[in-house]
């Protein structure tokens, strides 16, 4: 899962990427800032009077993951080649995540995003992803309660994950839901789930990224690799499951 990206802009370049006026109530923040866990970073949300608006929240991490377009409940390493679609899950249809993607959807502007390479040729990487010729990428999210003390409802954020395309399974496991800047603003229109979620299938990025290192991974990597690649095995699996029920995950 994305644990960390790059902003490398300004509020008014979001705004013009995405053709609008955008309140900013993110003045104090830093547009020149990579975002990791714990960190604050601003969002593209609307506000009630239907305006949309820079707000800063909370990007949390553990217990909280990136929430998943689809999922198994229960999924074992046993079962997930013996389920049918019944048992395959929406992102509206999952306790963690259904109020927020039903009543905050979110935009999460970013320039690069980050993942870290546990097989492969780049092994032990850091590598940074851009989508070519776009200066700002937008990710699909939701508002959430950050598991922090003094966190008030809907002042943390999680970005959605799909499973990864084949570029991206050359690195990793998932991938994030980005949306191009002409249909990321129909992201955040008021619908019903099923729609809201119909409107990601259609509308997702799925092309080629560009890829590069950013640095080496921290003394360590090697004891995860492990568990990395018993994800990647899982996903691929779950991959399987999704095209034999052909249902989009």
């Amino acid at each position: 899962m994305c644990s960390e990206y790059q902003l490398h802009t300004s509020p008014e370049e979001v705004a013009e990427e995405l053709d609008q006026p955008v309140i900013n109530k993110a003045k104090n923040f830093n547009w020149d800032s990579r975002i990791g866990f714990f960190r604050e970073a601003p969002v593209v949300q609307k506000n009630k009077d239907g305006e949309l608006e820079f707000a800063l929240k909370i990007f949390p991490t553990k217990p909280m993951p990136n929430s998943r377009l689809s999922g198994l409940e229960g999924q074992t390493e046993d079962s997930v080649n013996e389920v049918d679609h019944r048992q395959i899950k929406r992102i509206y249809e999952m306790k963690l995540w259904k109020d927020g993607f039903a009543k905050h959807p979110l935009l999460i502007p970013m320039t690069e995003f980050t993942e870290f390479a546990y097989w492969g040729k780049k092994i032990g990487s850091a590598l940074s992803f851009t989508i070519p010729k776009n200066k700002v990428m937008f990710a699909a999210g939701l508002a959430i309660k950050p598991f922090t003390p003094e966190g008030p409802p809907h002042s943390g954020f999680s970005i959605i994950t799909h499973t990864a395309t084949e570029q991206m399974f050359d690195y990793h496991h998932r991938l994030i839901v980005l949306l191009e800047s002409h249909l990321a603003l129909g992201y955040l229109e008021e619908m019903t789930p099923q729609d809201r979620f119909n409107y990601i299938i259609e509308n997702r990025y799925l092309g080629d990224f560009d890829v590069h290192k950013i640095r080496n991974m921290a003394k360590g990597w090697e004891k995860k690799v492990d568990r990395q690649q018993h994800k990647l095995n899982q996903e691929l699996k779950y991959r399987e499951v999704l095209k034999q029920n052909n249902v989009p995950g």
